[in-house]
């Protein structure tokens, strides 16, 4: 069985935040595991639990190249390891979950975040979560949605 030192938490693994559909390295440095850690450990696993299925990291640490290659915001989080996309995928006896049911399971969860968005459907039907520690300052809790036809704005859910 893994220690929790072999893993970022109880239910993500490290390969899980390379993963990347680019074909470029992507190679996650030691600065990024601390990062990768908190958020896992204050965010990430919590959800877990609380919905009782899987939690699948699409994009979580993004080289520069890869954030580059992904059109990713030159002040993205994903390069440090402040960031995850991820969905929730079906189970045999339950539907994939929106991407706005997950944003409120968060906010109802009372989960920290710095950064919350719920993409549409035609603009992947993830989520995308930003966290950082309290060394950085107060989380802003910055929700927002991607909708189909394009740009993002503030939701108030």
């Amino acid at each position: 069985m893994n220690s929790p030192i072999d893993k970022p938490g109880q239910h993500f693994e490290w390969w899980e935040f390379e993963v990347t559909s680019t074909g470029l390295p992507n190679a996650l440095p030691a600065a990024a595991r601390p990062h990768i850690r908190y958020l896992v450990f204050h965010l990430l696993d919590p959800l877990r639990e609380a919905l009782g299925r899987p939690v699948v990291i699409t994009s979580g640490y993004r080289s520069p190249a890869v954030n580059r290659a992904v059109k990713g915001s030159p002040t993205s989080r994903h390069p440090l390891g402040k960031a995850a996309d991820f969905w929730v995928p079906p189970t045999r006896r339950q539907p994939a979950l929106t991407s706005f049911e997950v944003a409120r399971r968060i906010l109802d969860l009372g989960l920290p975040f710095d950064q919350l968005i719920a993409y549409a459907p035609k603009r992947g039907g993830h989520n995308h979560v930003g966290l950082h520690g309290p060394d950085v300052g107060p989380l802003r809790r910055d929700i927002r949605v991607a909708p189909d036809e394009g740009g993002m704005r503030k939701w108030t859910p």
